[in-house]
């Protein structure tokens, strides 16, 4: 399984702020901070699209999986 790390970010626009794997392992890009649906609690939700980057993600605790880009200094 692969694990979500700050190289998701590696290559995408810098619009794209924070990363997350939903329960079916697949790790979206998003530009507004995601959280759990709670109408469909098996993905992360936000105001606008998500960009989705692939599938065969870690699945384990991925409601708390988002995490922040880290921009260059």
């Amino acid at each position: 399984m692969k694990k979500l790390t700050q190289a998701v970010f590696d290559g995408q626009s810098e619009e794209w702020k924070y990363a997350a794997v939903n329960k079916n392992g697949a790790a979206w890009l998003y530009k507004v901070k995601p959280s759990v649906s709670w109408s469909d609690p098996v993905r992360f939700v936000t105001n606008r699209i998500g960009l989705c980057i692939g599938i065969g993600y870690d699945t384990t605790d991925w409601q708390n999986s988002a995490i922040d880009r880290e921009m260059a200094k």
